[in-house]
């Protein structure tokens, strides 16, 4: 398995959508229209901040197009990097990962901190050459502030927060991201009448079933729903 990649499908998909003003999207949106070349988000699970990169993943790759366009070169890509991932390449590998990541235009590394030692090391070294040559670099962790600097130490918090100056002239883009679990509130209300809840099942809870699922299928039997449906009430 290769660890460039995009963002997982249903996280980009959903950062299509119109999405809540969390403290990681309000950050998120703030970060993008600053002249600032890093972001790190911190925080337990659960916050937004996977969904927040993945919507910067969309618009960095924009700005990427745009600017490519501007100046007649190719585009030089929007990376997404997991170092769990990486972890489990052989070194040729991983050093050509590395290579392509420390070029990219922009680089979201996603869950930073659930890999080992040598390999966090290597994401480090790569996110301070991409703050020396100011290319946008975005990382979120799960992570609480003293745990990240006991594992990476003061130098790389220091150097994202150098990244960035605000209207008020002081660096803050190594941000806590705070608020409740989201992933409770988002989840999908569960139907009363599911086979999960041991309850019976309805016609029209099979019916919904079936045109979510299978659609091909319920246009086949929708006619004969309808006749049946015609003969009850007759």
């Amino acid at each position: 398995m290769s660890a460039v990649m995009t963002p997982p499908t249903p996280l980009w998909e959903r950062a299509q959508q119109p999405l809540r003003d969390t403290h990681a999207m309000v950050t998120a949106r703030a970060w993008l229209s600053s002249p600032a070349w890093g972001l790190l988000m911190l925080g337990g699970v659960g916050r937004g901040k996977s969904l927040s990169a993945a919507w910067l993943w969309l618009r960095l790759r924009e700005l990427d197009l745009v600017e490519a366009d501007t100046v007649h070169r190719q585009r030089r890509g929007v990376l997404w990097l997991r170092a769990r991932v990486l972890q489990n390449l052989e070194w040729t590998a991983r050093a050509e990962v590395l290579r392509k990541c420390a070029t990219a235009y922009g680089l979201i590394v996603d869950e930073l901190g659930g890999e080992d030692q040598r390999t966090g090391e290597a994401v480090s070294d790569l996110i301070e050459q991409r703050g020396d040559e100011q290319r946008r670099t975005v990382i979120t962790t799960n992570l609480e502030p003293p745990r990240f600097l006991e594992r990476y130490g003061d130098r790389l918090v220091s150097r994202l927060r150098s990244g960035g100056i605000t209207s008020k002239g002081g660096a803050r883009w190594a941000v806590s991201v705070q608020g409740a679990d989201l992933r409770g509130s988002e989840a999908v209300e569960v139907e009363p009448d599911t086979l999960d809840e041991g309850r019976p099942v309805t016609f029209e809870f099979m019916a919904r079933e079936l045109a979510d699922k299978a659609p091909e299928v319920a246009a086949m039997l929708e006619p004969l729903a309808r006749r049946a449906a015609e003969g009850s009430e007759g």
